[in-house]
């Protein structure tokens, strides 16, 4: 299982984060462009497992004028981020905090009730269980702002056998054209195991969907390819009709 209190285990990930998941790189361009378009100077964002800082950092350089809250129960994480920000000159107001006890998360004090413009979540969510994941959403949905958007990256579950050969291929390719370093599972019950061994509990995106809309989101995704999704959340403003 990935051990994200590990120092070396983070090193590790923080330094081959993209090699592992090809669509990343992809998701954050259209992820920030997506921030480009709703983010307004001042906005607040909230970046749910903001890790070692790799999407914060980028946020804060490309929208310099954005003031990111990160959730990040990893101390190793943290420090890392910390690392990140001194060398790069950004600020990040980090929160140490447990999305599976969402309530019990201390937002600062100016953030504490919908406050927030836009939430964020990159490959976070389905490191928890469903359970959680759809009481993490429901948490953002009622700290964000009215008219506030949540943006999610993540893995989505493989669920249907006779489906499992179109997986296959699109996992094939990203190996011969992208040298991913993810193994390519032989079948549905290897791809499973995988995900048990690594602590992965991903939602289908049916039920990513369903989450959202139970929260009170529009949602609709944006990308997706095999197992990754890139999902939009927008809550209701009263005036949906004019751009932010």
């Amino acid at each position: 299982m990935d051990d994200w209190h590990d120092p070396a285990f983070v090193r590790r990930w923080d330094a081959a984060a993209d090699r592992g998941n090809p669509v990343r790189r992809e998701h954050l361009d259209i992820l920030m462009a997506c921030l480009r378009e709703v983010c307004r100077p001042g906005d607040a964002v909230l970046d749910l497992g903001s890790g070692s800082a790799l999407v914060a950092s980028r946020v804060l350089e490309e929208l310099p004028r954005t003031r990111v809250v990160g959730i990040e129960p990893s101390q190793p994480m943290r420090a890392m981020a910390d690392e990140r920000m001194r060398r790069l000159g950004l600020d990040l107001v980090q929160v140490a905090g447990d999305l599976r006890s969402p309530d019990a998360i201390a937002l600062p004090a100016d953030k504490a009730q919908h406050r927030f413009a836009v939430a964020i979540a990159v490959q976070t969510l389905h490191t928890l269980d469903p359970d959680h994941q759809r009481a993490a959403i429901a948490w953002v949905a009622r700290h964000l702002a009215p008219g506030g958007w949540f943006l999610i990256s993540d893995r989505i579950a493989v669920t249907d056998p006779p489906l499992f050969p179109a997986f296959r291929a699109a996992w094939d390719r990203w190996a011969a054209v992208y040298g991913t370093t993810d193994p390519v599972p032989a079948d549905l019950a290897a791809h499973h195991r995988l995900e048990r061994e690594k602590g992965d509990r991903p939602l289908s995106l049916a039920d990513l969907l369903s989450a959202l809309r139970d929260a009170g989101f529009a949602a609709q995704p944006l990308h997706v390819h095999a197992n990754r999704a890139l999902v939009a959340g927008h809550l209701p403003s009263g005036d949906d009709h004019h751009p932010r």
